[in-house]
């Protein structure tokens, strides 16, 4: 019986210790559901109160905009009404508010022009700008040797055509006539009738073109400084100097005839070329007679250029001014001075001239291009006797009939050439006729 008692006490013990663990753990969980749940509160309460806090300062700029809008619409409003108030008044309007305002506008502009744009650039023109009319003066001067070697009898002399060259006179038969007798190179006297007479040029004439060349490249590295004209200029004169080749040789092989060489081994091909390119030249010299540089050659070269291109008149003033700036070239210029005159039918003035050139003693022989063109007057020859022995005048003579008969064997020969070149032709093209026919009837 007390034992009984005493499991019915354990159980009781044991189910009151269960329910009162059960009880312990429902209390636990829902002690933390509670403290979640306070904690969502406290956050939504931060949010709200950081949303309140948003909404004030928002509230605040709306504010503070709306001012400076209510602000700038008073300020517009009363700008519009000082308008009508300066439209209503005309000389206060145009004089005051608009003339005034824009000349000083104008002039500010144009003053900060001057300053920093025109006047930097006007001083690197003047300094650059010479350079490059010395360029082009070589450029003309490297032009005139490439006409003087075409046009020269042999290589030994320079041509009996310089007068014609300069004073622009020079046709395309001139040309032609002189291309006869020159050649590329050695390989090109194949033929032993003319291998004598042809004279090879191809070299010179290339070391021209690469020259003149190499100067217009460094020209265009300040194309800033040049004319439009100048430009295409000296670019077209580039273009016509790079035409042909001067190095290729004569033979050249073809698949069915093999080794073939030229009829007509000469560079009379070069013809229109080069009287184009002459064309050049003459454009060129005008504008080297018109730049602002001058040196003692440059003006001699323009002394020859103004003679011989006809424009007598400016030939003797820049004569006269370049006698006291060069006196040590008086005699130079005294002849072109005195040529002048003759041609302007001042005979007088020109014979006073000539007798000071006569009483300095200048050599007859060194004066021959000048006097040709004058010594068959009777005054000139007079002249010429009260100064000079008869032996000296003898030599002059004989001097300038060599000369002259040089140019005419020269221009004979040329001459003949064309027509030995015109009879291989047509022996070359009757050969090749026999042969098309003796294709055919095979």
């Amino acid at each position: 019986m007390s034992r009984n008692r005493q499991i019915l006490v354990f159980v009781f013990i044991f189910i009151s210790c269960l329910s009162g663990y059960s009880q312990s753990q429902s209390q636990t969980k829902n002690q933390r559901q509670l403290n979640e749940i306070t904690t969502q509160i406290d956050t939504l309460k931060k949010d709200l109160n950081a949303i309140r806090t948003e909404s004030k300062a928002l509230n605040e700029t709306i504010a503070k905009k709306q001012d400076s809008l209510l602000e700038k619409q008073n300020k517009a409003a009363e700008l519009l009404k000082a308008l009508d108030r300066q439209s209503s008044d005309p000389a206060f309007n145009v004089s005051k508010d608009f003339i005034y305002p824009f000349i000083l506008s104008m002039f500010s502009a144009f003053l900060f022009w001057w300053v920093f744009s025109f006047r930097p650039e006007q001083r690197r023109h003047s300094k650059l700008r010479p350079k490059l009319e010395l360029d082009m003066y070589h450029i003309y001067t490297k032009l005139f040797t490439h006409f003087d070697l075409v046009l020269a009898s042999n290589g030994h002399s320079p041509s009996h055509y310089q007068q014609k060259i300069r004073g622009g006179g020079l046709t395309k038969d001139d040309i032609k006539m002189a291309l006869q007798n020159k050649c590329l190179n050695e390989t090109y006297q194949f033929d032993k009738q003319i291998s004598s007479v042809l004279m090879p040029i191809g070299l010179s004439m290339k070391a021209n073109t690469d020259e003149i060349d190499k100067t217009i490249d460094k020209i265009f590295d300040f194309s800033n400084i040049l004319t439009p004209a100048e430009i295409l200029l000296l670019e077209n004169i580039r273009k016509k100097m790079s035409v042909y080749s001067y190095t290729r040789n004569a033979e050249s092989n073809l698949p069915t005839l093999g080794k073939m060489v030229p009829v007509n081994p000469s560079l009379s091909y070069m013809t229109e070329n080069l009287f184009e390119l002459y064309g050049l030249f003459q454009e060129l010299e005008k504008r080297v007679e018109n730049n602002k540089l001058r040196d003692r050659n440059i003006s001699i070269q323009m002394i020859q250029y103004l003679y011989y291109s006809k424009q007598y008149r400016k030939c003797i003033q820049v004569s006269t001014k370049l006698i006291k700036k060069y006196p040590n070239d008086w005699s130079f210029l005294e002849h072109y001075r005195v040529l002048s005159h003759f041609k302007l039918n001042e005979k007088r003035v020109a014979l006073n001239h000539l007798g000071e050139l006569f009483k300095s003693k200048q050599s007859l022989i060194s004066s021959r291009s000048f006097l040709s063109e004058i010594i068959e007057d009777a005054d000139v020859s007079k002249l010429m006797q009260e100064h000079y022995s008869e032996e000296s005048i003898r030599e002059l003579y004989a001097a300038l009939d060599l000369e002259k008969n040089s140019k005419t064997q020269f221009e004979n020969n040329s001459a003949t050439l064309a027509k030995y070149y015109a009879a291989k032709a047509e022996e070359s093209k009757k050969k090749a006729e026999a042969r098309r026919n003796q294709n055919k009837n095979l």
